[in-house]
C-alpha cells in the first residue's frame, strides 16, 4: 500500500483496473478490496475513481441507503452543505429559490453553447458520484432528493460543463418546477436544457434515466401523448440496448 500513500499513478491505475475486472464480473468483495485500499491509503483527490467503481457496485447490490450515507460523507468532506437532518418542505423551498436565481444567470442558448465543454477526469468522476447518489436517494424516496438535484444543478452551472449525468439533474430541476410550484414553463425551460445536452452527448444509462423523467414526467404536459408513449418506449428499448435493464 505504500504505492498508494505515495500517489503512483502506475499503482493507482493497477488497483482501479483490477477493481474494475472485479466489477464486470460482479465479484463485489474484490471490488471492495481494491476500492478500499485505494480508498483508505491514496490521498483524497485520487480516490474518486475508485468511489465511482465502488458506488455502483454498491447500487448493483441495492445498497441504496449505504451510498447515500457514503455519498453525504464525501460530499461535506468536499465541502458541499447537506443537513444532518432530512429537509422540511421549507428547506426544499428555500434551495429550490437560491438555485432559480443563480440559474436564472443562463439562457437556452448560453446552456447550449456551455454544454459543450467538457470537464476533466477528476470532475467527471465528481459529476458520476453525484449521479450515483442522486439515483440511490430517488430509488428511496429520500427526502434529500431534491436538494441534491439542486446541488448538482448549481455545480453544472457553475463550472460551465455539462455531461449526460447534467442532464438528468436539469429534468429533474425541470420537474421540481412543476411538482412543487405548478410554474410549467420553467419545467418546461429546463427540460429543454436537458434534451439540449442529451443531443451532444454520447448514450448510457444516465440517458435512459433523463429520458424517462423528461417524457414520463415533464413532456407529456406539452406534446401529445402518443407522442410521449413512443419517446418512452424509445427509451425502453435504448435501455435494453444498453443493458440499463433495471431503469428500462
Amino acid at each position: 500500500n505504500e504505492c498508494l500513500v505515495d500517489g503512483t499513478q502506475l499503482c493507482l491505475d493497477l488497483y482501479q483496473g483490477a477493481a474494475e475486472a472485479a466489477s464486470s464480473i460482479r465479484h463485489d468483495s474484490k471490488v471492495a478490496y481494491y476500492t478500499n485500499s485505494i480508498i483508505r491509503n491514496a490521498p483524497f483527490e485520487s480516490t474518486l475513481p475508485a468511489w465511482v467503481i465502488f458506488m455502483s457496485c454498491l447500487e448493483s447490490s441495492g445498497k441504496h441507503f449505504e451510498i447515500i450515507e457514503k455519498g453525504f460523507n464525501l460530499m461535506r468532506i468536499m465541502k458541499i452543505e447537506i443537513p444532518t437532518t432530512p429537509p422540511s418542505i421549507m428547506d426544499i423551498m428555500e434551495s429550490m429559490t437560491k438555485t432559480t436565481i443563480f440559474a436564472s444567470r443562463y439562457c437556452i442558448n448560453q446552456g447550449v453553447g456551455i454544454s459543450q465543454k467538457r470537464p476533466d477526469k477528476q470532475n467527471r468522476n465528481l459529476l458520476r458520484l453525484f449521479d450515483a447518489i442522486t439515483v440511490a436517494a430517488y430509488s428511496v424516496s429520500s427526502p434529500y432528493l431534491p436538494l441534491l438535484t439542486f446541488e448538482m444543478v448549481y455545480y453544472c452551472l457553475q463550472n460551465e460543463f455539462f455531461e449526460t449525468e447534467s442532464a438528468v439533474a436539469f429534468a429533474g430541476f425541470g420537474y421540481f418546477h412543476i411538482a412543487l410550484k405548478q410554474d410549467y414553463e420553467k419545467g418546461k425551460y429546463w427540460a429543454k436544457i436537458a434534451l439540449e445536452i442529451l443531443k451532444q452527448t454520447r448514450p448510457s444509462s444516465a440517458t435512459v434515466r433523463a429520458r424517462w423523467m423528461l417524457y414520463g414526467h415533464i413532456m407529456l404536459w406539452f406534446i401529445p401523448l402518443k407522442e410521449a408513449a413512443r419517446k418512452l418506449f424509445a427509451t425502453n428499448q435504448l435501455g435494453m440496448k444498453l443493458g440499463d435493464f433495471k431503469t428500462a
